[in-house]
């Protein structure tokens, strides 16, 4: 299935905010409880943040695309 957008890639700091979370400790520990699907440039983690919106939602339903 293809993706319906381009995803837009946030940092683990950018998806805190995004997500109106206190910290970006606090988001890890969100990420960390949750099967959150994420992608990797290198060692730094990056959230799409229509599928973070989905997952929120309880409407996720697809694997996002790795980061190249």
């Amino acid at each position: 299935m293809k993706p319906t957008h381009e995803p837009e890639w946030l940092t683990a700091k950018r998806a805190a905010e995004h997500l109106c979370f206190e910290s970006v400790a606090a988001f890890y520990q969100w990420v960390r409880r949750n099967p959150v699907p994420v992608g990797r440039r290198g060692r730094t983690l990056l959230f799409d943040k229509h599928v973070l919106d989905a997952f929120v939602r309880g409407n996720f339903s697809r694997t996002p695309r790795r980061v190249s």
